[in-house]
């Protein structure tokens, strides 16, 4: 309903903060990824969780044009690249792909998706959005919607952002093919760490993305 879209518009617009600072009271992930460059899934590690900070009030600006698109989201389905239904679809994008593991509600997500996006046109690849099925599925944080309410029922990702080149299939995936530097190896919250060389595609990575080195310095192609 309404609170759910005023809701939804305020996480977008402060996700175009460049701040943030840790937050205590987000539940850890159990069977997480260890420590150290390169590592991959396994051990108990806990992500470094974090909520975003207004660092400019201009940003509240944003919250109007945000609810448009939420409100709009419905009749925007259709629109962007087609969903993709079949394995064979997915298949199709050889190893030119990148796939974030999607960790908690929208507001992260945000973050997850612009960085992600801004790496593979740097390095010419596509951006395949859904829900893998992976080690951690069962914990509500990597559940869609991060285990929140949907904005509206049946609502994806796609019907928000209607651009996303969407996953209507999940996929499975071993621990091996996950990459959790950027959820785990985090010293600090907003910590940048370099995304991998084009060379290791395709990814499957989870990570939280909240500095603004990630995505800042291509924001117009973002939004």
């Amino acid at each position: 309903g309404t609170q759910a879209l005023a809701g939804a518009a305020w996480v977008l617009a402060m996700s175009l903060s460049v701040t943030s600072y840790p937050m205590a009271d987000q539940p850890p992930v159990a069977g997480g990824g260890g420590g150290g460059a390169g590592s991959h899934a396994g051990g108990n590690q806990s992500p470094l969780p974090c909520r975003p900070r207004l660092s400019d009030g201009s940003v509240l600006q944003l919250m109007p044009r945000a609810a448009d698109w939420l409100g709009g989201a419905a009749q925007q389905q259709q629109q962007g690249p087609a969903t993709i239904v079949h394995a064979d679809e997915f298949k199709s994008f050889g190893k030119r792909w990148v796939g974030p593991i999607l960790y908690g509600g929208l507001g992260n997500m945000l973050f997850q998706l612009a960085a992600l996006h801004v790496y593979c046109k740097a390095v010419t690849c596509s951006v395949v959005v859904g829900y893998f099925e992976h080690w951690n599925r069962k914990y509500p944080s990597f559940s869609p919607w991060g285990g929140h309410p949907a904005p509206f029922p049946g609502a994806t990702l796609k019907h928000i952002f209607p651009q996303l080149r969407w996953m209507d299939i999940v996929p499975r995936v071993t621990p091996g093919d996950v990459l959790n530097d950027y959820a785990f190896a985090l010293r600090q919250p907003d910590e940048y760490i370099p995304l991998p060389s084009s060379q290791k595609l395709p990814i499957l990575i989870h990570g939280y993305f909240f500095s603004q080195q990630y995505w800042h310095h291509e924001r117009n192609f973002v939004l």
